[in-house]
């Protein structure tokens, strides 16, 4: 088993703490990087600047594991699985910006459960009656929204009358159809 080292440098399990704690903070520096720069200016084109950020930190958690290594006294160190402290921070960061990618874009659009769940939520006693809900729920509030992403996302058009699918819409079309086919799920909600 690897020990820790002394002043001439972390090896073994420091080593590993040193990539994780490396990974965690790129990682979470750009979640508040993100939130600032939403917050101030939202970009025109959320998933493309998310990827940019999140290509960029990748860049800078290299830089800063490269950095390490040459400041540590054992450079080539492999963590005890085998594997190289690069390697396993690379995936570590990959997963989490999948997840947090994956995550921000389900909590920025508010489905139709969401928002009746909102919706009742923002009521006193939290009820409402079948109504209420079907007054505050209209086609402005849960479809019209859902046609306007579509649209500035490029995958569909709008000629002031009829909504067409572009390539890139069929094809996501038809990979949801098929992914949606091969769990057997129908078309509903």
């Amino acid at each position: 088993m690897c020990g820790i080292a002394g002043p001439s440098g972390p090896t073994g399990l420091f080593d590993e703490m040193i990539a994780l704690w490396e990974t965690a903070t790129v990682f979470t520096a750009l979640v508040v990087l993100h939130t600032i720069w939403f917050r101030v200016r939202r970009p025109r084109t959320e998933m493309r600047a998310l990827l940019w950020l999140f290509s960029a930190g990748l860049g800078l958690l290299l830089v800063s594991l490269e950095t390490s290594r040459w400041a540590s006294a054992a450079s080539d160190a492999p963590s005890e699985s085998g594997r190289p402290l690069v390697l396993t921070s690379f995936l570590l960061y990959l997963a989490l910006a999948v997840c947090y990618i994956a995550v921000y874009q389900g909590f920025t659009v508010v489905g139709p459960s969401a928002k009746i769940l909102m919706l009742v939520a923002s009521h006193p006693a939290s009820v409402l009656t079948y109504a209420e809900l079907r007054r505050a729920l209209t086609d402005n509030e849960l479809i019209l929204p859902r046609l306007n992403d579509l649209v500035s996302a490029g995958l569909v058009t709008f000629d002031g009358t009829h909504y067409r699918l572009r390539p890139r819409g069929a094809l996501l079309a038809e990979i949801a159809a098929a992914y949606r086919a091969l769990l057997r799920k129908g078309f509903g909600g």
